[in-house]
């Protein structure tokens, strides 16, 4: 029984290191992606003043 409630809650832990490392890569990604956003607007900027 005891190994059985070991075995579980590393499986438990493994779970929430692979759920955390999804979200982890989500908000990267969504950082970069911002970046991104920021990059293209500030570089549209000028081209815009040039009016």
């Amino acid at each position: 029984m005891n190994q059985y409630r070991s075995r579980s809650a590393a499986r438990a832990i493994a779970i929430a290191k692979a759920d955390e490392s999804k979200t982890r890569k989500a908000m990267l990604i969504r950082v970069a992606v911002i970046a991104l956003g920021a990059l293209t607007a500030l570089s549209a900027l000028p081209s815009f003043w040039s009016f």
